[in-house]
């Protein structure tokens, strides 16, 4: 690849809408492989696992959702790797705003961020990248967020 093209692709603003309240399942509908990717969270109790492969789609970059009683941000970029998971407050919208200098952009109250950028004024939640069998050995009430386009409320 030419120099050029590759500083193109490595510097790309995008905006997408984010998806919101995807459908999820509980443990015994799931039809995820043990060894599948997930992003696993904890909010208040509650579990749940995300897909890597739902993530990886570039619609899916970032996906709001309700869990244990808090609204959050689950954020992924395939290119990296990399997962975030950010508490929203009333009123916070989190988008995708494209890849720049090798990372992917968030998009917060109409400014660019770096995924990983400490300056994102949203307090981070813990999350995980395990195989959906380790998840599930310690997180067995957990729902799981898969692949598909349904959303939920």
């Amino acid at each position: 690849m030419d120099a050029t093209l590759e500083a193109a692709m490595n510097s790309t603003p995008f905006f997408m809408p984010v998806v919101e309240n995807p459908a999820a399942k509980a443990v015994t509908e799931a039809t995820l492989d043990t060894d599948s990717r997930v992003l696993g969270i904890v909010v208040n109790g509650q579990a749940r696992a995300y897909s890597i492969d739902r993530l990886s789609q570039m619609s899916d970059h970032v996906i709001c959702d309700e869990l244990g009683g808090s609204r959050i941000a689950v954020t992924y970029c395939d290119r990296t790797d990399c997962a975030r998971a950010l508490k929203l407050e009333e009123g916070d919208v989190v988008t995708v705003g494209g890849f720049k200098d090798g990372t992917m952009q968030i998009v917060h109250e109409h400014k660019l961020y770096d995924q990983l950028s400490p300056e994102i004024p949203l307090s981070d939640l813990e999350c995980t990248t395990v195989t959906w069998g380790q998840w599930l050995s310690t997180h067995s009430d957990s729902t799981v967020v898969e692949s598909g386009w349904n959303t939920g409320g």
